[in-house]
Protein backbone atom coordinates (compact mmCIF):
# COMPACT_ATOMS: atom_id res chain seq x y z
CA UNK A 1 0.00 0.00 0.00
CA UNK A 2 1.67 3.59 -0.59
CA UNK A 3 0.88 6.26 1.43
CA UNK A 4 1.15 10.42 0.06
CA UNK A 5 3.03 12.74 2.36
CA UNK A 6 0.73 15.10 1.76
CA UNK A 7 -2.57 15.90 0.32
CA UNK A 8 -2.75 16.78 -3.12
CA UNK A 9 -4.95 19.82 -2.31
CA UNK A 10 -2.45 21.42 -0.16
CA UNK A 11 -1.77 25.07 -0.75
CA UNK A 12 -4.81 24.96 -3.00
CA UNK A 13 -7.27 28.31 -2.10
CA UNK A 14 -10.07 26.85 0.39
CA UNK A 15 -8.65 23.73 1.39
CA UNK A 16 -8.28 24.55 5.11
CA UNK A 17 -10.89 25.40 7.63
CA UNK A 18 -12.28 25.78 10.67
CA UNK A 19 -15.39 25.61 12.61
CA UNK A 20 -14.01 27.96 15.17
CA UNK A 21 -14.94 31.65 14.26
CA UNK A 22 -11.84 33.30 14.54
CA UNK A 23 -9.80 30.66 12.94
CA UNK A 24 -11.67 30.61 9.83
CA UNK A 25 -11.45 34.26 9.29
CA UNK A 26 -8.05 34.35 9.78
CA UNK A 27 -7.45 31.40 7.70
CA UNK A 28 -9.38 33.21 4.87
CA UNK A 29 -7.40 36.29 5.50
CA UNK A 30 -4.17 34.38 4.82
CA UNK A 31 -5.41 32.72 1.46
CA UNK A 32 -6.98 36.35 0.30
CA UNK A 33 -3.10 37.43 0.11
CA UNK A 34 -1.78 37.40 -2.70
CA UNK A 35 1.67 36.29 -1.76
CA UNK A 36 1.10 33.39 0.98
CA UNK A 37 4.55 34.12 2.15
CA UNK A 38 3.17 37.63 3.51
CA UNK A 39 0.53 36.30 5.34
CA UNK A 40 3.86 34.00 6.99
CA UNK A 41 6.32 36.30 8.08
CA UNK A 42 7.63 33.26 10.80
CA UNK A 43 8.13 30.22 8.46
CA UNK A 44 7.66 31.84 5.13
CA UNK A 45 5.63 29.09 4.00
CA UNK A 46 4.49 29.06 0.41
CA UNK A 47 1.56 26.51 1.05
CA UNK A 48 0.11 26.56 4.53
CA UNK A 49 -0.57 29.58 7.17
CA UNK A 50 1.25 29.98 10.26
CA UNK A 51 -2.28 29.73 11.79
CA UNK A 52 -2.67 26.52 11.12
CA UNK A 53 0.35 25.81 12.60
CA UNK A 54 0.71 24.12 16.31
CA UNK A 55 -0.40 26.80 18.40
CA UNK A 56 2.13 26.56 21.15
CA UNK A 57 4.11 29.93 21.27
CA UNK A 58 7.61 27.77 20.95
CA UNK A 59 6.50 26.12 17.55
CA UNK A 60 6.69 29.21 15.48
CA UNK A 61 9.57 30.55 17.56
CA UNK A 62 11.70 27.25 16.63
CA UNK A 63 10.81 27.41 12.95
CA UNK A 64 12.09 31.17 12.78
CA UNK A 65 15.45 30.35 14.83
CA UNK A 66 15.98 27.31 12.50
CA UNK A 67 15.37 29.44 8.72
CA UNK A 68 17.52 31.98 10.49
CA UNK A 69 20.16 29.88 11.83
CA UNK A 70 19.89 28.08 7.83
CA UNK A 71 19.80 31.37 6.38
CA UNK A 72 16.94 29.57 3.93
CA UNK A 73 13.31 28.03 4.80
CA UNK A 74 13.21 25.06 7.08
Amino acid sequence: MMSMASSPTMGLKDTMTSFHKETKAELEAAYAQENMVDANPLTESQFVPEISANPHPRFLGLAKSIRERREEKV
